[in-house]
């Protein structure tokens, strides 16, 4: 038995193949942890900007964090979280929430650039 392929259109198997190879993956999660990094400082709460300067963004191959260095900020949990005598403001969360569409586009995008090979 013989099957045939035939390729039509813009379609390239070979683009297909090498696609994880290209893939930048440090690259998605660096934009991704950008995307959700300005987007909590939007929503992060405002007295004298101490908070909302050090939410900062790290990424590797693997993941993206976002977050503040609590030795730095000390009271940046209890404010996403609240305490048993303060409101929680949530912004880390809130910020991931808003920006999950970008997220999304931005993998897609990293995934596009990878097919036609332009990620290198």
């Amino acid at each position: 038995m013989r099957v045939g392929i035939e390729v039509v259109g813009q379609l390239n198997v070979a683009n297909y193949i090498n696609t994880a190879q290209n893939f930048n993956r440090h690259r998605a999660f660096t934009r991704a942890g950008l995307a959700v990094e300005t987007s909590a400082r939007l929503k992060a709460p405002y007295r004298t900007g101490h908070l909302r300067r050090n939410i900062v963004s790290m990424a590797t191959e693997d993941y993206a964090e976002i977050g503040v260095d609590l030795n730095v900020v000390p009271y940046a949990w209890y404010q996403e979280a609240g305490t048993s005598k303060m409101q929680a403001h949530p912004y880390l969360r809130p910020a991931l929430e808003s920006r999950r569409p970008a997220i999304i586009a931005i993998f897609k995008d990293e995934i596009a650039k990878a097919i036609k090979g332009g990620s290198k």
